[in-house]
């Protein structure tokens, strides 16, 4: 089954964009989002990868990642990259134990 934590999602979208490097406030009209990994055998038709596989980012630059996920890991950097650091920065701040 897949982990969800609805306290670990409220996390991520805490955190800054992995693109702009800026955080949401609370009348964004381009609110940072919690993506959930794609491809790395992840995110499986009809179903998202587990919770803890998740990253920060503007739903601009989300919908740019769904639009074509090769360009953005060029322009970006890997998902997994951005996974493992937020999973890094959650154990650093305590969000997760």
């Amino acid at each position: 089954s897949t982990w969800h934590s609805e306290k670990y999602l409220k996390f991520i979208r805490s955190l800054p964009c992995v693109v702009t490097r800026t955080k949401s406030n609370e009348d964004d009209r381009d609110p940072v989002v919690a993506h959930h990994l794609i491809n790395y055998g992840e995110g499986k038709l009809g179903g998202k990868s587990h919770d803890l596989f998740a990253f920060p980012i503007r739903a601009s630059k989300h919908k740019e990642l769904h639009d074509n996920i090769k360009n953005w890991e060029e322009l970006n950097g890997s998902q997994l990259l951005h996974v493992k650091n937020t999973i890094s920065k959650a154990l650093q701040l305590g969000a997760i134990e």
